[in-house]
């Protein structure tokens, strides 16, 4: 290999690595919202409370795992028959370098039964 070969090799090596650093926090702290979700779904007669206190439930784990990116307004809550439905749908942007930008976009939903 020539200089010029290895240094472009090295390069781009170093864009993937600069990526992944960079979008990788993201993804463990969509995995701390999944678990929250999922833990507001195992909480015992949480489908019988009201909308707003679903949310407020689902808002204080948020505070407690210092998740920023999650806000009131991503949650919806909205009750189908005796199922409650809670959606989070939220959007994150990550400068790469310059004026490039990731977006990554979350969309998850659980239903909590009434019982």
């Amino acid at each position: 290999m020539t200089a010029i070969s290895m240094l472009l090799v090295f390069v781009m090596v170093g864009a993937v690595a600069l990526m992944a650093i960079k979008i990788i926090p993201v993804y463990t702290e969509h995995f701390t919202v999944r678990s929250a979700l999922e833990s507001l779904q195992a909480e015992s007669l949480i489908g019988r409370k009201s909308l707003s206190e679903i949310r407020k439930a689902f808002l204080r784990r948020m505070e407690v795992n210092y998740i920023s990116t999650v806000k009131k307004e991503h949650v919806k809550v909205e009750r189908q028959g005796s199922t409650t439905i809670v959606r989070v749908s939220y959007e994150v942007r990550i400068p790469l370098m310059g004026n490039l930008d990731a977006i990554v976009s979350f969309n998850d939903t659980v239903e909590l039964a009434a019982n």
